[in-house]
C-alpha cells in the first residue's frame, strides 16, 4: 500500500471516529440552544483563560530549553515557542504527529539533530504523565468517590481484560521474542541496522539531558507551572456561563483530568471524547449534560481558533526568521 494513501487512510478514519464521537455526543441535544448558551457567554473570561494557555506555552518552551541545553545547544527561546505553537497545530491533523514535527522544526530551525530534540521531547512526555498521575492521585484524595466513580464508568470497565493461560503464554512468548530480538540488533553491522543505532544514541543522548539540568528547581517549577495555567483555563473557563460559574477549583481539577483525558483520545484535537468527557464529567457536579456540553464546546472552539491562529503564526515567524547555528560556543 501506498505510504501517502496509508496516511491519508488514517487520517480520516481517526476524523471518522471523532465526528461520530461528536454526533453520539450531541445526538439528542438541541443545538440551537447550545450554541445560544455560547452566544451568551462572558467571553472576557474565555480570553483570560485563552491568555493561560499562551502563559503555558512559553513556560513549555523555556522547560524545553533547559532539556536542550544540557545536549550542547542553545535554542532561542522564541525559536523553542513557535515550535510548540507548531506542535499543537499539527496534532489537530494527526494525533501525537506535534512531537515528531517540533522536534523536525526547531531542529531544522537551529540546526540541532532530530534524535538529540527527539529524547528531550520523551523526556518532558514522561514529565507530564507523572504530573497527570500526580493529580489524578490528588483527586481521589479529594474526592475518592466522585473520581473512582467517574474513572470505572468511563475508562476502567471499557477496558476490562481476562487474564488466562492462553493469555499468559501470548505475553511471555512476546518477551521471549523481543529478548532475542534485541540481541540480534546488539551484535548485527547492517548498515540500516547501524544508522537506527546511532539514532537511538541521539535519543538516549536527549534523555540523558535531565540528569545535566543546571536548575532542577526551576525545571520542577515549570512542570508543576504549566498544570497550573491549565487548570486556570477550566476555572475561568467556569465563569463564562452562568450555570457553571459557581464550580470551584476542586471541581476545576476534576474537569482538567477529565478534559485531558478526552484530548489523549486518538483522534484530530481530542474532538469528540473531550465534549463527552468533560460533559460526563460536570454532571457529577449538578450540572445537567446539555450545559455541561455548552461548556465543553465554547471551551474546545476557543482552543481549537486559538490554537490554529497560533500555529499560522508560529509558521510565518520561523519563515522570516532567518536560520543561525544554536551550538553553544565554548
Amino acid at each position: 500500500m501506498n505510504k501517502q494513501f496509508a496516511n491519508t487512510l488514517k487520517y480520516f478514519i481517526m476524523l471518522g471516529i471523532g465526528l461520530l464521537l461528536l454526533w453520539l455526543t450531541f445526538k439528542n441535544v438541541d443545538i440551537a440552544q447550545t450554541l445560544e448558551k455560547i452566544k451568551n457567554a462572558h467571553w472576557v473570561w474565555v480570553w483570560i483563560g485563552l491568555f493561560c494557555g499562551i502563559v503555558a506555552y512559553a513556560s513549555r518552551a523555556i522547560r524545553w530549553n533547559m532539556l536542550i541545553e544540557p545536549t550542547g545547544y542553545k535554542p532561542k527561546v522564541t525559536n523553542t515557542f513557535f515550535a510548540v505553537c507548531v506542535a499543537y497545530f499539527a496534532n489537530l491533523a494527526v494525533p501525537r504527529m506535534g512531537e515528531v514535527t517540533r522536534c523536525g522544526t526547531l531542529g531544522k530551525k537551529e540546526k540541532i539533530p532530530f534524535d538529540i530534540l527527539f529524547g528531550t521531547v520523551i523526556v518532558e512526555r514522561v514529565i507530564d504523565t507523572l504530573t497527570l498521575l500526580l493529580v489524578i492521585i490528588i483527586l481521589l484524595m479529594l474526592e475518592f468517590e466522585t473520581m473512582w466513580a467517574f474513572l470505572s464508568e468511563n475508562i476502567l470497565d471499557k477496558f476490562n481484560l481476562t487474564f488466562n493461560p492462553l493469555t499468559i503464554i501470548v505475553l511471555l512468548t512476546l518477551i521471549i521474542a523481543a529478548v532475542f530480538t534485541l540481541r540480534w540488533f546488539l551484535k548485527t553491522e547492517n548498515p540500516a541496522i547501524k544508522k537506527l543505532k546511532q539514532l537511538i544514541n541521539g535519543i538516549i543522548k536527549g534523555l540523558q539531558s535531565i540528569r545535566h539540568l543546571k536548575n532542577i528547581g526551576w525545571f520542577l517549577f515549570h512542570s508543576v507551572f504549566i498544570w497550573i495555567m491549565y487548570l486556570l483555563m477550566v476555572y475561568f473557563g467556569f465563569k463564562a456561563l452562568d450555570v457553571t460559574a459557581h464550580l470551584d477549583l476542586r471541581a476545576a481539577i476534576f474537569i482538567l483530568v477529565a478534559g485531558g483525558l478526552g484530548m489523549t483520545a486518538p483522534v484530530q484535537g481530542g474532538i469528540g471524547a473531550y465534549h463527552l468527557m468533560v460533559s460526563k464529567g460536570l454532571l457529577l457536579f449538578g450540572i445537567p449534560y446539555d450545559d455541561g456540553l455548552a461548556y465543553a464546546t465554547l471551551m474546545h472552539t476557543a482552543q481549537m481558533v486559538q490554537i490554529v491562529l497560533m500555529g499560522l503564526t508560529a509558521l510565518t515567524a520561523l519563515f522570516l526568521i532567518p536560520d543561525r547555528d544554536s551550538k553553544i560556543t565554548e
